[in-house]
């Protein structure tokens, strides 16, 4: 009887965590990050690494994150104007307004990527 209630406590649990995860997901909007190579340099970006970048509805917030440990710059922009910026991939910056259109820079000694965000 004991392992019933402990098998059955385990499935609610995965069963509830599922159903949270689903949720969170309609509140999220994915940035796509696009890399693009500084033509005088002859390193390219390593393919491995990643970059996820998200829009959070609730927290009227970008969060960008991967794994690269390359040295870089991140800015925030809109209307040709500096909102945020960060030495590091891996942030969040909250927007001062939850409409607009926002673009993401990021810049490496060798390589370059952006994102634009229409809300």
């Amino acid at each position: 009887m004991k392992r019933f209630a402990l098998i059955m406590s385990v499935l609610l649990m995965a069963f509830c965590s599922t159903a949270e995860a689903k949720e969170d997901e309609k509140d999220v909007i994915t940035i796509v990050i696009n890399k693009t190579n500084i033509p005088d340099k002859p390193h390219r970006m390593p393919l491995r690494h990643n970059i996820s970048a998200w829009y959070d509805t609730l927290e009227n917030a970008i969060y960008m994150e991967s794994s690269m440990s390359d040295e870089v710059e991140v800015y925030i922009t809109s209307n040709n104007e500096v909102l945020h910026y960060s030495p590091t991939i891996n942030t969040v910056f909250y927007l001062p307004s939850n409409n607009g259109t926002y673009m993401i820079e990021i810049y490496s000694k060798s390589w370059s990527a952006y994102g634009i965000l229409e809300l």
